[in-house]
């Protein structure tokens, strides 16, 4: 029962986006409208690492995933408790409900001890729903469907749960909202390419570069092939930053120190082409609409 539920999905910018396209994908069969605001330019991307120190553990540059399908596209109702004891509403939680599921905000201790790994992150939510007469999770990372009792889930419970319901499905009429969304985030999109201190970029920040743009070059493609968009070029780049992750991997099993500067260069530069594809997509998105 519990392996037709979900699919890891790793196109989540963090475990709460993670949770959000695995159970919309239980639901929906097309997630690509989720993906309208989700391109960013790799300079800018990258200029924000080097500058900022921005990382995946605290990337900010995107309106999150549930946020965009509750706040632009109501297909769900998302609601925040913070600090409640969950003891006064497993009532609640245990109906059975298709459409409803409860991210559990837990102790990273809990994680490690039950799943045998070590989190990167302080703050980590498990997704849980009541089926069957039992206390259902699902752990992003470590990908893991598992049950545990009230008792275990209390324990573990870090004051905050945020409540996920499904309230439509997608139609003619979100996709409509998800276009015009498109079009205003890709003409307000940053169109410098300059990078300062470029020649003084570290091997961690190409891997946080990588890691990040790969997840946002996907969610693009995505959305810009549901709108018959050529996504050539997205896919080759997509191509050129696995093997450069790969490549990455074995200088390291090798303590070899090279920093890639050259392969990075050419992503940069295929991505200056995708940005035009973008904006044609979205100039074609604003006469559907206007």
């Amino acid at each position: 029962m519990a392996e037709k539920l979900f699919r890891p999905n790793a196109l989540g910018l963090s475990c709460v986006e993670n949770y959000t396209l695995s159970i919309l994908e239980k639901h929906f069969s097309d997630l690509s409208c989720l993906f309208c605001i989700s391109y960013l330019r790799g300079h800018y991307l990258l200029s924000k690492i080097i500058e900022d120190g921005l990382s995946l553990k605290n990337f900010s540059l995107l309106t999150r995933v549930h946020e965009v399908a509750f706040e632009n596209l109501s297909l769900l109702y998302l609601s925040s408790y913070d600090e409640v004891e969950i003891t006064g509403i497993w009532g609640r939680m245990k109906v059975e409900k298709d459409n409803t599921y409860y991210l559990i905000k837990v102790n990273p201790s809990f994680v490690s001890k039950s799943f045998n790994v070590a989190l990167e992150r302080d703050d980590h939510y498990i997704c849980y729903w009541f089926n069957d007469g039992k206390n259902n999770v699902f752990n992003d990372y470590p990908y893991r469907l598992a049950q545990f009792s009230e008792y275990e889930i209390s324990t573990a419970y870090n004051e905050n749960i945020i409540v996920f319901e499904i309230i439509k499905e997608v139609d003619e009429t979100t996709k409509s909202k998800a276009k015009q969304l498109f079009y205003n985030h890709v003409s307000q999109l940053d169109s410098q390419t300059n990078i300062e201190n470029f020649e003084k970029i570290t091997l961690e920040q190409i891997k946080e570069f990588l890691v990040i743009y790969k997840r946002i070059l996907h969610r693009t493609l995505l959305y810009c092939s549901s709108l018959a968009a050529d996504a050539s070029l997205m896919s080759q780049n997509l191509h050129a930053v696995d093997n450069l992750l790969t490549k990455i991997k074995v200088n390291e099993l090798r303590r070899k120190e090279i920093v890639f500067t050259e392969d990075i260069t050419d992503i940069l530069h295929k991505d200056q082409m995708i940005y035009k594809t973008v904006q044609q997509a979205a100039k074609e998105c604003e006469l559907l609409y206007a």
